[in-house]
């Protein structure tokens, strides 16, 4: 297997984020809509990244997440937020959420080259 899909395993403390978010059907499920919607979130937020203040270093995020089922449209609904650490939140640009990721583990995958490919890590 390839070396940048193994993923590392880490300890993070919490963390805010600010970027956009949407939700998509998961990759293993029939209905999957995760190549139509992530790159799409990627593409908006590399175009909007200047807008966010207190941001710390080139490190972007994407977490993926789920909503209680009750809240879900769809059973294989989860939601993926496409986002930039930051120091504080200041000022949310249009079209954009701040979150404050809890501690915990994580498993990490760097995703290397063109966006357009994130599809490849995904």
């Amino acid at each position: 297997m390839n070396e940048l899909l193994q993923p590392r395993i880490v300890e993070q403390p919490s963390f805010t984020v600010i970027g956009i978010e949407a939700s998509f059907i998961h990759a293993l499920s029939p209905d999957a809509t995760n190549f139509q919607v992530i790159p799409q979130l990627w593409s908006r937020l590399n175009q909007a990244a200047h807008q966010v203040s207190h941001r710390i270093g080139t490190t972007m995020y994407g977490v993926i997440d789920a909503r209680p089922e009750s809240e879900r449209k769809h059973p294989h609904e989860l939601q993926y937020l496409a986002a930039i650490p930051v120091s504080m939140v200041g000022e949310i640009p249009t079209g954009m959420v701040a979150r404050t990721i809890s501690a915990g583990l994580f498993a990490v995958f760097t995703h290397r080259g063109p966006i357009q490919s994130i599809g490849d890590t995904v």
